[in-house]
């Protein structure tokens, strides 16, 4: 009889499945830092560059509104900063409040759903978190391969210990070279 049981619980751990064991984050808040942030899931984009108290804000989606203008991007604008939140000002932009994190190694920007999301399921948001990028803006923009696996997942991609964005953010955490932004 113990033979059968042990014979059923290694069946039940062969055929345990990725989604029965998620990845494992360490999720962090971080104070508010400077620079090129992005999500790209192949169905939206968002791009935002954080620069000397100035913003620069791409946005994409593949809903299209018959009748509705769209902004000439990037709208460009000021922020202010509370806490670990950047707070983004500018009347055409819906999501103005974005919160700094850290997942594991990467520096990462949230929306309030996400932070909501994480608290609540322990699970991270794909269309709610933005990563740091050294790439500028506009290559980030323009090029947006890179950012986002060929099939979206339920998960938000971050980039294999191997890429040149993870290595070189590694390299630019807070503390050894990226701008803090002081707030209140």
């Amino acid at each position: 009889m113990r033979g059968f049981i042990a014979i059923l619980l290694l069946l039940g751990l062969m055929f345990t499945t990725s989604a029965d064991n998620p990845p494992k984050y360490t999720v962090t808040d971080i104070k508010p830092l400077e620079g090129v942030f992005i999500m790209a899931t192949g169905y939206s984009t968002i791009v935002i560059e954080l620069k000397k108290g100035n913003f620069r804000y791409w946005f994409s989606t593949d809903v299209v509104v018959t009748g509705v203008e769209q902004p000439k991007y990037p709208l460009k604008g000021k922020y202010k900063i509370k806490g670990n939140t950047v707070i983004l000002e500018h009347k055409q932009i819906t999501q103005k409040e974005w919160t700094f994190r850290k997942i594991n190694t990467t520096v990462t920007l949230w929306r309030p759903i996400a932070v909501k999301f994480y608290k609540e399921e322990q699970k991270l948001d794909s269309y709610g978190i933005l990563r740091f990028t050294n790439r500028t803006a506009e290559k980030a923009w323009n090029d947006q391969s890179e950012f986002y696996e060929k099939s979206p997942k339920s998960e938000i991609y971050l980039p294999p210990e191997n890429s040149k964005d993870t290595k070189k953010s590694k390299e630019k955490l807070p503390e050894e070279g990226l701008n803090l932004i002081e707030g209140e």
